[in-house]
């Protein structure tokens, strides 16, 4: 069986040092995260190894051998980890466009793709309001079908240097191309 790996060792010597999250606490043999605002979350590795696929942490330039710090908020890892264990989803109504960016963006960092499928659902829900934004994050990502969704809002007719920050070059191209005609072409171009 695979096991989900660490760059250095846990010493549970370090666990009285250590503040974990209430939903997340440690059990020998868990994969421990921490917090940029100093939360730890002890994960169980086989549903981590299934949420993500074999995924080894760098836990070298950790404060605590054996921890991996990440840059995200425990009120974004919190919901993002609860993806990893047979439950329902947990519900993102409650977050504001810049929560559920974040959510995305750690989503895609640890590569849940459960959690990717849900912050995606609910970020199109904001394409009207911020295309920009979601399209420089879907060209990041890799996420052609938001990239489709941005392309069929009122933004595919924003001024060009708009899009020309946000679009790789072969990408801007397909852009400028449908935005010429589309009427005649289909949203799916700006992704072959």
């Amino acid at each position: 069986m695979a096991s989900y790996s660490m760059d250095i060792d846990f010493c549970s010597d370090n666990l009285m040092f250590m503040r974990f999250h209430p939903s997340f606490l440690y059990e020998p043999g868990s994969v421990i995260l921490r917090s940029e605002d100093d939360w730890c979350f002890a994960l169980n590795p086989d549903n981590l190894l299934t949420a993500t696929g074999h995924r080894t942490l760098d836990a070298s330039c950790s404060m605590i051998p054996g921890v991996a710090d990440v840059p995200y908020p425990s009120h974004i890892l919190e919901v993002l980890f609860w993806c990893i264990y047979p439950r329902p989803f947990p519900c993102l109504d409650a977050m504001n466009f810049d929560q559920l960016m974040l959510f995305g963006k750690a989503a895609n960092h640890f590569c849940i793709h459960s959690a990717v499928a849900l912050s995606l659902a609910f970020l199109k829900k904001h394409v009207h309001q911020h295309p920009k934004d979601l399209l420089a994050f879907a060209v990041q990502c890799g996420y052609d079908c938001l990239i489709k969704e941005v392309a069929s809002t009122e933004f595919l007719n924003a001024p060009l240097i708009e899009v020309a920050g946000v679009l790789p070059d072969s990408l801007f191209k397909a852009w400028c191309l449908y935005r010429d005609s589309k009427a005649n072409r289909p949203a799916e171009c700006l992704t072959q």
